[in-house]
């Protein structure tokens, strides 16, 4: 009958009114019980931080989620098709030997997360700002720019003899400044700063420390040497809106393997809408002999093993990233000798020691903030051995 007296039943009844939104302390929406129960992570804000109080689901989002896609992972070959019809990435790194190692993972390059309900660019911009400020004042920024001032990229505009009189090395200056210049920064794997909860944790907050801790060295970096480097991240969940607000903040998105392209060469190559054609610049030729390897600066705040093992073999000038030693224990795990063969486990142990002998390194505090996004951080930097002997030869008068 369409109009019936028939009782409800009170459990169903009791169930839907359980869970309710709460604004947590941080200014996020999220879904809870009304008797206390566990919290359910959701992607919505507040409009304190610009949040859209119509509601809605941003289809308008997610629906550019395809052009951007094709805008950002055009085809080296020039065609239109997207990254998103490729279904896996290739790893390749090469040992001190000589051997060659390649892995490939079955996930595509290119892989947005949906854009969380009601959220858009000016909410993320808005939210990030609140992030910066606070990641300014942590012990590990402060560390950082300590570190990079002082011990990585120092002012080199005098040097001092064994009697203490300055001699004006100004040509050497400028060769080693130029030796120690950075050309491009690169953020690999952020994770989305925009996108829905990945089994049930909310990581948009870490990526906007770790993209806050990422800009920091590059705004350090510009202020040391005059320029800004070229900024690029590369992270397969990034989604449009993602894209929006890293361009926004200087920072352009690119596709696997774009990425490791640009630790290769001063000046990459990058793939655009428009153009594939590769011109010669003036940077390509004030290099000089200075390869390419030393201009880059990476962050990859949680890695892969086949993300590591490319960046350790480009051999960048700085390397924000973690400890590696638990890549030197894994060469004699029951797993590796699963996934490598022996020679290219001998391959992978040499190109850590090899690193470990060419790089200094310092660890970074730790940051007591949701998912701990800066956990067992370290900066790696390649020493400058010509520096070294250069300066000694000098203090003995040769």
């Amino acid at each position: 009958m369409p109009h019936t007296t028939r009782r409800k039943n009170k459990k169903t009844q009791q169930s839907q009114n359980k869970r309710r939104e709460i604004v947590d302390e941080d200014g996020w929406i999220r879904v809870t019980s009304a008797t206390g129960g566990g919290i359910a992570h959701r992607g919505h804000r507040t409009s304190a931080v610009g949040f859209n109080e119509e509601g809605g689901n941003n289809n308008d989002s997610n629906n550019a989620v395809v052009a951007v896609t094709k805008d950002v992972s055009r085809s080296r070959s020039g065609s239109d098709s997207s990254a998103g019809s490729t279904s896996q990435m290739v790893f390749t790194w090469g040992g001190v030997d000589g051997t060659v190692v390649t892995r490939t993972i079955q996930a595509s390059p290119w892989n947005p997360m949906s854009v969380s309900k009601r959220v858009t660019v000016d909410d993320v911009r808005v939210r990030y700002d609140i992030v910066e400020q606070r990641f300014r004042k942590t012990l590990f920024c402060e560390r950082l720019k300590d570190v990079l001032t002082r011990r990585i990229l120092p002012p080199t505009s005098t040097m001092t003899t064994r009697e203490g009189g300055e001699i004006k090395a100004k040509a050497k200056a400028r060769a080693r400044a130029k030796a120690k210049r950075i050309k491009n920064c690169v953020l690999f794997g952020s994770g989305s700063l925009s996108g829905d909860e990945v089994h049930w944790i909310d990581r948009r907050e870490s990526a906007l420390y770790q993209v806050s801790a990422f800009l920091t060295v590059v705004d350090i970096i510009a202020r040391l040497q005059g320029t800004r480097p070229e900024c690029l991240a590369q992270e397969p969940g990034y989604n449009s809106v993602d894209v929006e607000v890293l361009k926004g903040l200087g920072v352009k998105v690119v596709v696997h393997p774009d990425g490791f392209e640009a630790l290769k060469t001063t000046t990459p190559a990058m793939t655009t809408p428009t153009t594939t054609t590769t011109t010669t610049t003036a940077a390509q030729n004030e290099s000089d002999d200075h390869d390419g390897k030393n201009t880059i600066m990476v962050y990859s705040p949680a890695a892969e093993m086949e993300v590591e093992y490319q960046i350790l073999s480009l051999e960048p000038q700085i390397w924000l990233h973690r400890s590696i030693d638990h890549l030197l224990l894994s060469t004699s795990s029951s797993s590796s000798k699963q996934t490598f063969s022996s020679r290219e486990r001998e391959a992978n142990s040499k190109l850590i020691q090899n690193f470990r002998q060419e790089y200094e390194f310092t660890k970074l505090p730790e940051v007591e903030v949701k998912n701990f996004p800066f956990h067992d951080s370290v900066i790696w930097w390649k020493k400058e051995k010509h520096v070294r002997i250069m300066t000694i030869a000098d203090e003995m008068g040769i």
